[in-house]
């Protein structure tokens, strides 16, 4: 399946999740960000020019202290580039009143560009 399939597939999914959430309230926040970027920049390294980009993040309390995040970004070029990029993210993350801290961990998935998956 492609990656775009599987975008619209999860958002697709977005509203039976909150149904089920008003039925049995979870500690569970959803959300979703769609953007125009003139020019897309990773880490200094220019990606493309004119690129679309839908976002979603949710984050789950797993406890009073403990918090797990989970994410994924798909990008595409709109003018003569052919770049595309998906990407997925998971944080687990301890806090306490004056500190927190945590570890990530991230997969990206380039199209017609000069990073390599990893």
């Amino acid at each position: 399946m492609r990656p775009m399939k599987r975008l619209l597939l999860a958002l697709a999914l977005l509203p039976s999740l909150s149904q089920a959430a008003e039925k049995d309230p979870l500690p569970l926040g959803i959300e979703v960000v769609t953007g125009y970027r003139s020019d897309d920049e990773y880490r200094g390294f220019r990606l493309a020019n004119d690129v679309l980009d839908v976002q979603i993040q949710s984050e789950i309390a797993l406890s009073n202290e403990w918090v797990l995040n989970l994410g994924g970004y798909y990008a595409t070029a709109t003018g003569d580039d052919n770049f595309s990029e998906l990407s997925g993210f998971a944080t687990l993350r301890y806090e306490a009143k004056q500190w927190s801290s945590g570890v990530t961990a991230t997969l990206h998935s380039y199209d017609d560009s000069f990073f390599k998956d990893g």
